[in-house]
């Protein structure tokens, strides 16, 4: 048995509390895996030290920071839009694709 099923086993117990039916869907952790990274070691290491009430937080945070992250779909849907706007801003200012090239070329002259 591997050493984080002392962590994950709190976490578990409350995801269970809060979404009984859905819990077997979600994979907190492969425990016969047991092949962590630095950084996961060291964030249980972490977690285990906290009192099940703060695990439980830092749970809800995991998910709150899931869900609230933009696909990679959003994320070109935003930039294509941010260019667009700028293009638009360009041409109302009639700024040229040559004024633009110029002035990167003498921001790498150092002018």
């Amino acid at each position: 048995m591997c050493g984080v099923t002392r962590v994950i086993a709190p976490l578990r117990a409350y995801a269970q509390s809060v979404m009984p039916m859905g819990i077997q869907s979600v994979k907190l952790y492969n425990v016969a895996e047991c092949s962590m990274t630095t950084f996961e070691e060291t964030l249980l290491r972490e977690v285990a030290t906290l009192p099940e009430s703060r695990q439980a937080d830092v749970l809800a945070f995991v998910r709150f920071l899931k869900i609230s992250l933009p696909g990679e779909e959003q994320i070109r849907n935003d930039f294509k839009e941010a260019l667009e706007d700028a293009r638009m801003t360009a041409k109302e200012h009639d700024i040229t694709q040559e004024d633009i090239d110029a002035e990167i070329r003498a921001v790498r002259e150092g002018k």
